[in-house]
């Protein structure tokens, strides 16, 4: 069974999530949202985190960006439920991995949560051999820096897309 950590705002709301989401098979914790329970999700990280968009989507986009800093819980699936969606098309830019949903089809997200792919790091080296072919430069510390700082450009360009 599924450990699912729900962060949500509102303790009513969050108790009827937290019984559709039982009654759908999964196990549910619920506690008030704060940096410090962020940082203890690190010590036992749960099988995905639904973080409802519905009431102050800027404090879950943060809350999922903290989720993806932390070495511990950078493999945990984010689902983000309900808000806005002009707000939802920013977060998306911001965490594409994620999986953005309605309640209504939130066990139907669930099953297609994955966590974030590890081959996506894969490809970011390759670019970078790739860009270290074409421009071939002196092995100067000044040159791996250089060369660095444009691999960086290309990854945040690739980023856009």
């Amino acid at each position: 069974m599924l450990s699912i950590r729900l962060i949500h705002w509102n303790a009513e709301e969050a108790e009827e999530r937290a019984e559709r989401l039982c009654t759908a098979g999964y196990e549910v914790e619920y506690a008030p949202t704060d940096t410090a329970e962020i940082r203890a999700m690190r010590d036992a990280a749960p099988s995905a985190a639904v973080i409802d968009l519905g009431r102050l989507p800027a404090q879950g986009r943060d809350v999922g960006m903290m989720l993806r800093k932390y070495k511990d819980t950078r493999h945990v699936p984010l689902v983000f439920v309900g808000g806005d969606p002009e707000k939802v098309a920013r977060i998306r830019e911001m965490l594409p991995d994620a999986v953005y949903t309605t309640w209504d089809d939130m066990p139907n997200a669930l099953m297609d949560a994955k966590s974030p792919c590890p081959q996506r790091s894969l490809w970011y080296r390759n670019q970078y051999l790739r860009y270290i072919k074409a421009f071939p430069c002196p092995r100067s510390w000044e040159s791996k820096r250089t060369r660095l700082s444009s691999w960086l450009a290309l990854r945040m360009i690739s980023r856009l897309r």
